[in-house]
């Protein structure tokens, strides 16, 4: 990891809508990356030319890595709150724990309000998956139930969970299936 590839990756998901992919080891070469410019930082003699873009460099990495950390965290959650999938192939392995947490936080919260406004005994019933088409391919995704589906080739016919379903129909990427 070095400053351009942390920028080219920031500049990438500052751009974009949706969760831009990363390296499973993302957050591990940007910390190592980091260390070592502590580390020059420290080596250097005060008040030198290097000395000065060493620290400036180490700074707008702090901010660079700081904003690039609340884009992606946001779009998850913004990902989460509206059911649609991510595919956790694009996420870095720290974040995929991230991912399953929040997903498990929100099942939880949906659990919460059904029994407070429905009763105990409405979230007991089982989740409702629906058959739907695929119309291109996608990668893994972690559903609803907490379930892992995929990945799916184009045309392939698959029962999910009705929140995912929902979601992907809703964005053109499938179609239910009736019999």
């Amino acid at each position: 990891m070095n400053y351009r590839e942390l920028y080219e990756n920031w500049k990438k998901e500052k751009e974009s809508e949706n969760l831009q992919p990363t390296s499973v080891n993302f957050y591990i070469d940007l910390s190592q990356h980091i260390q070592n410019l502590i580390k020059y930082e420290k080596e250097q003699e005060d008040r030198t030319v290097k000395s000065e873009l060493i620290k400036t460099e180490l700074q707008i990495t702090k901010q660079l890595t700081s904003d690039l950390f609340e884009l992606r965290f946001k779009k998850m959650l913004y990902s989460i709150i509206n059911n649609i999938p991510i595919s956790v192939d694009i996420l870095a392995n720290d974040e995929k724990i991230i991912y399953r947490d929040l997903l498990n936080s929100l099942k939880d919260f949906n659990k919460i309000r059904g029994e407070v406004l429905e009763g105990p005994e409405s979230t007991k019933k089982e989740e409702k998956k629906i058959l739907v088409r695929l119309l291109q391919a996608i990668p893994a995704i972690i559903g609803a139930d907490m379930e892992t589906y995929g990945p799916f080739k184009k045309e392939e016919i698959t029962a999910l969970p009705n929140e995912n379903a929902e979601a992907l129909i809703k964005r053109g990427i499938a179609v239910k299936v009736t019999i």
